[in-house]
């Protein structure tokens, strides 16, 4: 019997695990045409989004499927960096700490 290969799963933070467009505009941090005013968005901003309702049993799940990783690109400031890694580890899987940034990937 032919073992099948390992499934690999990126999942996007933005607008889908965290919930990113409500909290734009929470926060006041959306220009007048709804953008948002990237160089606002500092650490407090990145770490306090709300998490998706239901992303944290979806990403449960998900991970039963294959190897998943936390894909998404990034605004050239370092709290963005710096706030969606804390927001990974501290609020979406607080229960897995650091251990979790080791499925994080940061990339343009």
């Amino acid at each position: 019997m032919t073992e099948r290969p390992q499934i690999r799963i990126y999942l996007d933070l933005d607008g889908v695990l965290a919930d990113f467009e409500p909290h734009l505009h929470a926060k006041g941090k959306a220009k007048e045409d709804g953008s948002p005013k990237w160089d606002d968005l500092d650490f407090e901003w990145w770490t306090t989004m709300p998490v998706c309702g239901g992303a944290q049993d979806f990403y449960r799940e998900v991970r039963n499927l294959g190897d998943t990783k936390f894909l998404t690109a990034p605004v050239p400031i370092e709290d963005c960096f710096a706030g969606k890694a804390h927001w990974l580890s501290h609020v979406f899987m607080a229960e897995r700490g650091r251990y979790i940034l080791n499925e994080l990937i940061i990339c343009p």
